[in-house]
């Protein structure tokens, strides 16, 4: 969540739309520590730190994700292409139907699908 609006504010370098992923990229810093602390924090804090984590998530997109001195984000300047979502959707449902295909071989092969172990040898009768 760090690293995309990173490189794409970097990106982005001199054009008025950059401030968008600047604000993202400082949103998620401050999400990213209940997150992490969540995720290698004792059990019983998990569940309250990773909702504290999710409320500043949405908090940030319900509010434009303002920032002091810059406000919050216009909607104007988010500029979201549908072509472009529904590529990422096509991309994810390929990708899906690929490892069912995969799944349902191994299933019907008998031959299962653990990691790291050898291949079963053929019985010899």
């Amino acid at each position: 969540m760090l690293g995309r609006p990173l490189f794409v504010a970097i990106a982005l370098h001199g054009h008025p739309r950059r401030l968008v992923p600047l604000r993202l990229l400082a949103w998620s810093a401050v999400s990213a520590v209940p997150w992490l602390v969540g995720a290698i924090g004792p059990d019983d804090l998990r569940l309250p730190l990773w909702a504290v984590a999710l409320a500043v998530d949405y908090a940030g997109l319900l509010t434009g994700w303002p920032l002091p001195r810059l406000g919050p984000a216009p909607p104007s300047g988010w500029r979201i292409a549908g072509e472009h979502l529904a590529d990422r959707y096509q991309q994810i449902f390929l990708i899906a139907l690929g490892e069912s295909i995969l799944v349902i071989g191994l299933t019907y092969s008998g031959r299962g699908s653990r990691a790291g172990a050898p291949p079963p040898s053929p019985s010899r009768s």
